[in-house]
């Protein structure tokens, strides 16, 4: 019988020829059991203002923890600026209330009781150590001279106590004790092996955890006696990204404090989208892809069916190779509790490593992916899909769609239907084209042009028989997408 139908004598429906210091060290208690500046990178020695610094910690000039300016002195009493007993410039008090004379604590005039004046300890010395051990130092002091107003200056502390032990797990990358200070609602959001790698995440990405401190102003601490709540307004400052502000919230759980909430202006991102990206990147590398389907948004699976998803994965994995790495490397700018902007890398065995932007935003009540860079999505698939969509319409004769929707402007011309059933549909030298099947391994794409061999199905019309053979598919894209150009004979 006779071959496959040779293309390049086949003519074009259009025309006549074819075309084609640190926190949660919070400061030694001074003098007289009483509170020295709040630093959290350490104790100053006695009678010597506190030098500001890491985590939760005023810069200097700084404002206490309460908000009164400069180095204040017992509750209620004018700052010490040198020696134990030498007079300074009058400070605010506790509370907000005015210098010397003063209130002492809670209210009580003029200078502390008694019971806040045991003899002078020795000069303390600089702690290296967790400087909340210090805090709980202090607390005993107080304890062991009988001020019941001592406990309650350790309990109004308690909750900067819980930010300083966040702060070391930070700066050491100790995240399984970072995790543990999380609150049980957090820790109801995402696992422990979760929140290591969206930390490991931001550590790569943003620099490891360098300092940490209470940002400026009389609102830096929000707690008052007896509320299970408490918020700091801090500063993080990161080795690459610099310093970040937000507010870190708590939560007083079974007598323990939790942090219950960081602002994404803390981390740079939303914690929540974090996550959602490492879900979805484990979805592609684990070639699950259902469920990295179920991480997409509105806008994406409104035009993509879950069908087509894992059908243009699935050519992905063939042309490009399996994913075999997924991260993070950039954030972007403007980042909030709703949207967020980031730079991902993905390796493909084949392909090799791209990156590109993913954005997110929230619907429902979740995280989902908006948007995927291009490049981040692999070789160009349009080609191939018109492809596989004219192979569809010549075996079950859609002479239509062929017309309209896959041969380009310049392969049709003014071709009418009628024109491509003749062409396609009819018998030309006693053959018939019947349908073909695209070679995927062939699929190449370069610019807006591109090319695929198919094994092409031909019938001789007058004994019935079949014959194939591979043909060139040749496509262009056009404003309207990729398009069947021409035919040519496969080298």
């Amino acid at each position: 019988m006779a071959g496959p139908y040779d293309p390049s004598n086949q003519p074009s429906p259009g025309a006549s020829e074819p075309s084609g210091g640190q926190f949660g060290q919070y400061g030694q208690y001074g003098q007289y059991g009483q509170p020295a500046q709040p630093s959290w990178g350490g104790a100053p020695p006695a009678g010597q203002p506190g030098q500001s610094g890491a985590y939760w910690q005023p810069g200097a000039p700084s404002q206490s923890l309460y908000g009164q300016p400069g180095q204040s002195g017992a509750y209620g009493q004018p700052s010490q600026s040198g020696a134990y007993g030498q007079p300074g410039a009058p400070s605010q008090a506790a509370y907000g209330q005015p210098g010397a004379p003063s209130q002492g604590f809670y209210g009580q005039p003029g200078m502390a009781s008694q019971a806040f004046q045991p003899p002078m300890p020795a000069k303390p010395k600089k702690s290296r150590r967790g400087l909340w051990i210090g805090l709980g130092i202090a607390a005993v002091l107080l304890l062991a001279t009988g001020g019941g107003a001592g406990f309650a200056a350790v309990q109004y502390f308690a909750p900067a106590v819980a930010t300083g032990e966040l702060c070391a797990a930070l700066k050491t990358q100790n995240y399984t004790a970072g995790y543990g200070l999380l609150s049980s609602g957090l820790q109801g959001q995402f696992t422990q092996d979760q929140y290591t790698q969206a930390s490991t995440a931001l550590d790569k990405i943003e620099g490891t955890v360098t300092n940490c401190a209470t940002s400026q102003g009389s609102n830096s601490y929000t707690y008052s006696l007896g509320s299970d709540t408490a918020a700091i307004q801090a500063v993080i400052t990161r080795s690459t990204a610099g310093s970040m502000q937000g507010t870190l919230k708590l939560k007083n759980e079974h007598g323990t404090w939790k942090i219950d909430g960081l602002d994404t202006g803390l981390l740079g991102v939303n914690m929540g989208a974090l996550l959602a990206t490492g879900a979805y990147c484990q979805a592609l590398q684990s070639q699950n892809y259902t469920a990295a389907y179920g991480m997409l948004g509105s806008a994406v699976t409104g035009t993509l069916t879950q069908a087509v998803f894992v059908s243009q994965a699935k050519l992905h994995d063939q042309l490009d190779g399996t994913v075999s790495a997924c991260d993070l490397v950039g954030l972007g700018t403007g980042n909030s509790d709703t949207n967020a902007s980031l730079t991902a890398s993905i390796a493909r065995t084949k392909l090799g490593q791209k990156q590109g932007q993913l954005s997110l935003d929230v619907e429902g009540g979740a995280w989902k992916i908006s948007t995927i860079g291009t490049s981040l999505q692999g070789t160009d698939l349009g080609a191939l899909l018109v492809t596989q969509e004219f192979c569809k319409d010549l075996h079950s004769a859609n002479y239509a769609d062929l017309l309209h929707n896959v041969f380009s402007d310049a392969y049709k011309g003014n071709a009418s239907v009628a024109d491509v059933q003749a062409l396609f549909g009819g018998a030309v030298d006693d053959i018939k084209w019947a349908g073909c099947t695209p070679i995927t391994s062939s699929y190449t794409v370069s610019g807006t042009s591109a090319s695929i061999q198919v094994t092409l199905i031909v019938v001789q019309v007058s004994t019935g028989q079949t014959d194939s053979g591979p043909i060139l598919v040749k496509l262009v894209q056009q404003s309207s997408g990729w398009k069947v150009d021409n035919f040519a004979k496969a080298s």
